[in-house]
């Protein structure tokens, strides 16, 4: 995170543009250019509008991807690095891996399709994580990577339920 010399600031992400006394951020193009951001895009929305309310007030409806931000002139100084906490984070849900129910979702797959693919190797874990539900529940999780590939390919899919029908024929 760096300001240039117009004290324009910077981010991996985000679009970040001085309009007068107002800052417009937009998340459309991570959105564009990340699997793991589109699928959890309602997250991404959330957090980018935390961290930046803490530093004035915003316009924009939930569901916007741009915002208007008016920084209060105590905070203007802290921007740089609320940005920069804000890239992090925006970094770790890119990057974090689909539980079952969110690869069901981003790939329109059923559960017994996800397990069975998972059981016999096409559509590998990429490791665990567990959660507490009155009692210790482990579940697998995938990588962003094989998702987004398998997202942007449906014949792979297709190839996989056409050959789970012939197996079944046969």
């Amino acid at each position: 995170m760096v300001a240039d010399g117009a004290g324009v600031w910077k981010s991996r992400f985000l679009d970040i543009h001085l309009c007068g006394r107002t800052v417009a951020v937009s998340h459309q193009r991570c959105l564009e250019e990340c699997f793991g951001l589109r699928a959890r895009e309602r997250e991404l929305r959330r957090r980018i509008r935390s961290a930046l309310k803490r530093l004035g007030p915003l316009e924009g409806p939930a569901h916007a991807h741009v915002l208007t931000l008016a920084p209060k002139p105590e905070a203007v100084a802290t921007v740089p690095a609320a940005l920069a906490g804000l890239d992090g984070a925006i970094e770790r849900i890119a990057k974090r891996p689909f539980s079952p129910r969110q690869i069901e979702e981003a790939l329109g797959i059923t559960a017994r399709e996800r397990l069975r693919w998972t059981k016999d190797g096409r559509l590998p874990q990429s490791g665990s994580a567990t959660i507490m539900r009155g009692q210790r529940i482990t579940l697998s999780t995938y990588a962003v990577d094989t998702v987004a590939k398998l997202a942007g390919d449906a014949s792979i899919i297709d190839d996989w339920r056409r050959t789970d029908r012939v197996g079944c024929l046969g």
